[in-house]
């Protein structure tokens, strides 16, 4: 994936859903508004939050609930199969809801990266704009001398 314009960052954004949100192998960072550093922290998080699946988060939900439950009930009424089973119940709901609210707050710190840095652009560069030739690519892009004055002023 390669983000070179607001269109292309604000198109990002628009494929970031909770459940259905494509894996993605590559993302460089071409904005011309950005420095180096910042275009390559910026594609090494928005590849992290892209193929971020939850999982993480699932099995620490699934972890926690479970061992919860289960010390509980031995400490209540000791150990059971039934207790066993509701242990396990409880665990697969708090590994999906644990699941699905990663993906959620993924999704947002995505979708909120793409479009914060699609609305930083400069005003004169919110369109279409030629992308970076390989030499702008490796250092800091100097702002246009308006843009400058707003910025600072």
């Amino acid at each position: 994936m390669t983000l070179e314009r607001p269109a292309d960052l604000k198109g990002a954004a628009a494929l970031a859903s909770w459940l259905d949100r494509p894996a993605v192998d590559e993302v460089v960072v071409r904005v011309p508004w950005l420095d180096a550093d910042d275009r390559k922290d910026s594609a090494v998080m928005i590849r992290r939050l892209f193929n971020d699946c939850g999982c993480a988060a699932a099995a620490t939900g699934f972890t926690l609930a479970a061992s919860v439950f289960l010390v509980c009930q031995l400490a209540v009424a000791g150990w059971s199969w039934g207790s066993a089973g509701l242990a396990a119940l409880a665990g697969v709901i708090a590994g999906t809801g644990g699941k699905l609210l990663a993906l959620a707050w993924s999704r947002h710190r995505l979708r909120t990266l793409l479009l914060r840095m699609a609305e930083t652009a400069p005003a004169g560069q919110r369109g279409d704009h030629p992308p970076l030739d390989d030499s702008q690519d490796e250092g800091v892009i100097p702002w246009p001398s308006s843009a400058k004055k707003s910025k600072n002023g």
